[in-house]
């Protein structure tokens, strides 16, 4: 199929670092895009086998990267880091407010050197009161479990779903 023609073409390229941007800006596109929510699994799948095509026809070292980008997206252990945060949210933030907060479905912590440097923290000034207190929250919980890590919000990345309940007319 297509995977197979591209791989022959890829063969026979001088420039496999172009090769490797130009993919990568593209996974970065697939991995964190709105489309995303849909399919994830069978996307992730056809992601590993073409970089296991092109560990073939070329090195593993040439497809870490983007690996990274994929293991990064890994819901497995991103559902784990949802859960713990809703630990700690019920834990701080639930004490004081007898309503439920709303708690994003998906919060990833990316590792910035596997991702393109086109991803840059934006420079939103302003978020919603209910977003930067989630925001604070999850600054707060991340922190105090990886003390030494870097935390930037990348909001120019972000996926909302808005969902509402609107009366039957009558």
């Amino acid at each position: 199929g297509m995977a197979r023609q591209t791989i022959a073409v890829f063969v026979f390229l001088h420039d496999k670092d172009l090769f490797q941007q130009s993919y990568t800006d593209l996974l970065h596109h697939r991995l964190l895009g709105p489309q995303q929510i849909y399919n994830v699994a069978v996307h992730k799948e056809l992601e590993a086998k073409f970089l296991q095509m092109l560990i073939d026809a070329h090195d593993a070292t040439f497809v870490q990267r983007m690996q990274r980008m994929i293991d990064d997206t890994d819901t497995d252990s991103n559902d784990a880091l949802h859960k713990s945060f809703r630990t700690f949210l019920a834990h701080q933030i639930n004490r004081t407010t007898p309503h439920k907060v709303p708690v994003p479905s998906q919060v990833l912590a990316l590792t910035k050197t596997a991702w393109p440097q086109s991803i840059r923290p934006s420079l939103l000034h302003r978020l919603p009161h209910q977003l930067q207190t989630l925001s604070d929250a999850f600054a707060q919980f991340y922190m105090r479990n990886h003390k030494f890590r870097e935390l930037s919000f990348l909001w120019n990345e972000t996926t909302v779903v808005l969902r509402a309940k609107f009366p039957k007319q009558q």
